[in-house]
């Protein structure tokens, strides 16, 4: 992904489980209290047995890859996104989009998206409009949204998309402190938070990880959305 999660690094030497997952405690701060590690532990238990109502219907995960991280500069290669209700993903939307020129190398090598996959891909307008027709002005999660939000806002029409972004990177760095990691990857491959859902593309994979602080972590919602959703001019808004 070419989204600067800015979050520290795993601990090189995680040990998995038999399956070949990451556990809870591989990513858990080695001073976490004992006390505070049981809590940890017990959120997949709590996911599975608790009715988070609202917050579990009609939201839309995304994610996007773009040529590179400036806003001026860059453009979008790749946008996936997955809408969630009750817990299942009931609708998907992916596609590659045409950047108006060639793809730095650095950028193939990263997301594995070649010139060849979009020859024939949709304009930028195309792409973003298809997206707002999916979305529908559903609210949006993504992890480091402002970074997304940008990049579908500086094509014309982006601005339909959504007025409610919110930011699975702050909420999980708010709903799980004691948390080595907050990147995407980590916390996808985490067994004790994976969501019980699967996608396909190379994008919408990171839907897993996305959702893993909106399901897990109910106490922290009412304090920390304020500060996880994004306004309209794409910065973090502030409680």
């Amino acid at each position: 992904m070419t989204n600067p999660d800015g979050a520290a690094a795993a601990p090189d030497n995680d040990e998995k489980d038999a399956e070949g997952r990451l556990t809870i405690d591989d990513l858990l701060l080695s001073d976490t209290p004992e006390r505070i590690r049981k809590r940890y532990l017990g959120l997949a238990e709590e996911a599975r047995t608790r009715d988070f109502g609202l917050l579990e219907q009609d939201v839309v995960v995304l994610d996007t890859e773009t040529t590179g991280l400036s806003f001026r500069k860059c453009q979008l290669i790749e946008i996936a996104a997955a809408r969630l209700s009750g817990r299942e993903v009931v609708g998907r939307y992916h596609t590659f989009v045409h950047p108006g020129g060639p793809i730095p190398p650095e950028i193939v090598k990263l997301t594995g998206i070649t010139d060849l996959d979009v020859t024939d891909a949709p304009s930028p307008e195309e792409a973003v409009r298809g997206l707002a027709e999916f979305v529908g002005g559903d609210p949006v999660l993504a992890h480091n949204a402002t970074f997304d939000r940008t990049f579908v806002e500086k094509v014309r029409g982006g601005v339909d998309v959504s007025d409610n972004w919110i930011d699975t990177l702050a909420l999980s760095r708010i709903a799980l402190p004691r948390l080595s990691s907050h990147r995407r990857r980590p916390l996808g491959a985490t067994r004790s938070l994976t969501v019980r859902w699967t996608t396909s593309t190379r994008c919408a994979a990171c839907g897993a990880s996305c959702c893993v602080a909106w399901l897990r972590c109910p106490p922290v919602f009412s304090a920390g959305l304020p500060r996880c959703m994004t306004t309209s001019s794409g910065s973090t808004a502030r409680s």
